[in-house]
């Protein structure tokens, strides 16, 4: 992915608008570069099988009425289901609706910030 990447910037640097570069700029380094730094072995894999389907990531980071604590205040809830094995995102209120960065409107995937809710089945002990 990055030797694509940087020829891909060296040689088409002059023509492409802003608007490429904003895409580029959250796609690898805000989307793919949380997963690359936060990732294990797995989820960085797919973001090879992503780059060779030629999809499009962002990141969801903002929260509607977070305000100037965006990452800081986190409303939007992630819940693991072990079944099928996905996160089912949830906000609770309006407040926590995520306000989409850049190409939220067109992206394919997200990294999604939010809390993490894990059902736990306690067990009791025999003794």
């Amino acid at each position: 992915m990055c030797v694509y990447t940087h020829a891909h910037t060296h040689t088409h640097t002059h023509t492409h608008t802003q608007g490429f570069w904003i895409r580029f700029t959250v796609h690898y380094n805000l989307c793919a570069g949380t997963v690359l730094g936060l990732g294990n072995e797995q989820q960085i894999k797919v973001l090879d099988d992503w780059q060779d389907q030629g999809l499009l990531g962002c990141f969801s980071l903002t929260e509607k009425l977070a305000g100037v604590n965006s990452g800081l205040v986190v409303n939007t809830q992630a819940h693991w289901d072990p079944n099928t094995e996905t996160f089912n995102l949830h906000s609770p209120n309006l407040g926590a609706y995520k306000n989409w960065i850049s190409q939220g409107l067109v992206a394919d995937k997200t990294v999604a910030v939010a809390d993490l809710f894990i059902k736990v089945q306690i067990l009791q002990s025999r003794y």
